[in-house]
């Protein structure tokens, strides 16, 4: 993807002239970044997973015993259509997930991660993070600071959006 800046090596001003950054050219960049990030390395076995089959273990993930497939959508936020097609991909090709039947209704079915699937998505989490690791170590303290207050605001913006 093109750099958004100027011939002066400056980020694009806004349509009214102004000195502020657009909100196209802020999102353009910010996808950009996100998937340089996510490509970082030599692809694993792993990283053949997309984001949302990543965000479906993770929502399994951390003690929960089982999900309804409506609990893991509402979980994920991913939509319930879109759950059941992962949900049999995880199941059927790579066995990351079960499905139990309900004890007390036959017609509810609970998804469980599989042990196969912790240990996949702790893979990817560690991968991920020594990959990302290398670009934190260039950080001087200055500009981890700038990085961390962005992750602040930007934390504090999604909470109150949310609410």
């Amino acid at each position: 993807m093109k750099e958004h800046t100027d011939s002066a090596g400056q980020p694009p001003k806004h349509r009214g002239g102004g000195s502020s950054i657009s909100d196209q050219a802020l999102l353009e960049r910010m996808l950009a970044l996100g998937r340089r990030m996510r490509t970082m390395g030599r692809p694993s076995p792993e990283s053949l997973l997309s984001d949302s089959e990543h965000m479906v273990l993770a929502a399994l993930s951390g003690g929960r015993e089982m999900m309804t497939m409506k609990q893991l959508s509402e979980r994920s936020g991913i939509p319930p259509s879109l759950i059941s097609r992962l949900v049999k991909g995880l199941e059927e090709r790579k066995a990351y997930v079960e499905r139990l039947p309900s004890k007390e209704d036959r017609r509810q079915v609970y998804i469980r991660i599989t042990e196969e699937g912790e240990r996949t998505l702790r893979t990817y989490v560690k991968r991920r993070m020594e990959r990302l690791r290398t670009v934190v170590r260039e950080l001087d303290d200055e500009e981890r600071k700038v990085v961390w207050r962005s992750i602040e605001i930007f934390a504090a913006i999604l909470e109150r959006s949310q609410a």
